[in-house]
């Protein structure tokens, strides 16, 4: 959906989507969404910009990065960006943190469901994990240990490394 800043007269301008899930590509980030995307937003003028006050939730999938399982992250976001025409930025300046909620509409439209990728894409974890004490994936046999337990010898040495244990100090 498309916003053109522009056009609108009357605020505060209001704006309630669902949004299908499938239409969020999140792969790149090993991540799908597996409910709709519900966003809300209220849009109104601020000091010569649009100030948009808005409101994410859906719910992620992705794998644990130890194990490889699946985990839902509910995703609840509530948040605020400045938008700018493309002309009210007349330098070009690296941003500071402060003004990474900045964004400049070259066009004066702002496409919402890009815009609310990227919030989703920011809402991902680091680092997923389907519980702090995952034990992981055996790296020998594939085995998941959080399930069961395996055989494998725990005292591998890396062959690169074997001539080290030699070493008598």
């Amino acid at each position: 959906m498309l916003l053109d800043i522009r056009d609108i007269v009357t605020y505060p301008y209001v704006i309630d989507e669902i949004m299908p899930g499938k239409d969020f590509d999140l792969l790149e980030f090993h991540a799908e969404a597996v409910d709709d995307v519900m966003f809300s937003a209220s849009l109104n003028r601020f000091q010569g910009s649009s100030l948009l006050d808005f409101s994410l939730k859906t719910l992620l999938r992705a794998p644990c990065v130890r194990c490889l399982e699946p985990v839902d992250i509910p995703v609840a976001k509530r948040d605020r960006a400045y938008l700018f025409l493309q002309n009210d930025a007349a330098d070009h300046h690296e941003l500071s943190e402060q003004e990474l909620d900045y964004y400049f509409l070259s066009t004066g439209c702002l496409d919402i469901t890009a815009f609310a990728l990227e919030q989703l894409i920011i809402s991902l974890p680091e680092k997923v994990l389907c519980r702090e004490d995952c034990r992981g994936l055996c790296p020998h046999c594939g085995i998941n240990r959080n399930h069961s337990t395996c055989d494998c010898d725990k005292q591998v040495i890396d062959a690169r490394w074997e001539a080290l244990s030699k070493i008598k100090l």
